[in-house]
């Protein structure tokens, strides 16, 4: 009886077992595309990144296949493979707590050190974080419309933490008076555009 239980054990364990083992080498895989896009395949910071990257999914009860989709997304957008190591934690955690898309996480954040030159990046999150819970136009759809905002913040002189702030407090005001959180970001988007006309 208890050789055969031992050999079920054995059994079920060895399965539990390979799941993880195939999951590594996709995850291999995965940050070897990031490397590439990056320009660093083969160099110590892709083998750092994985690891990174293994840590943080642990931490944040997140897929490296997701972290590594966002991943995907910062290092396309250019961002520095080391910074991008550092805000995949920053990108998982903000996943965890508020269940936007990895995708339109990196775009928003690559959106933040590429165009705005936001220094903080963990300050920038509680600011999307705070003004989502103040008003009614959520996270998740900040994350979708910052990067088409960003770049006309940046040519009215708003930029850093400021522009972060400007926008998410400009887009709980434009839901107020707006029918979906879509329409509210046109409306905003509309009016900056106006701003930044020639005439």
């Amino acid at each position: 009886g208890s050789v055969a239980i031992g050999a079920a054990a054995a059994a079920s364990f060895g399965a539990v077992v390979a799941k993880p083992v195939m999951n590594t080498a996709k995850h291999e895989d995965q940050i070897r595309q990031v490397a590439i896009t990056g320009e660093f395949a083969g160099t110590e910071q892709e083998a750092q990144l994985g690891a990174t990257v293994r840590r943080n999914a642990q931490l944040f009860n997140q897929t490296t296949e997701d972290i590594n989709k966002g991943l995907q997304v910062l290092v396309a957008e250019g961002v520095d493979a080391r910074k991008a190591g550092d805000m995949s934690a920053i990108l998982a955690k903000g996943a965890t707590a508020t269940r936007a898309s990895f995708e339109d996480l990196a775009k928003m954040t690559a959106n933040f050190d590429k165009v705005l030159g936001v220094k903080d990046m963990e300050l920038a999150y509680s600011q999307v974080a705070k003004a989502g819970k103040l008003g009614s136009f959520e996270i998740k759809d900040m994350a979708k419309w910052f990067p088409n905002l960003g770049g006309m913040m940046k040519s009215l002189g708003v930029t850093g933490n400021e522009a972060v702030v400007s926008m998410a407090s400009r887009l709980q005001i434009a839901k107020m008076t707006a029918g979906s959180s879509d329409e509210a970001a046109n409306n905003l988007k509309n009016f900056l555009a106006k701003l930044t006309s020639p005439d």
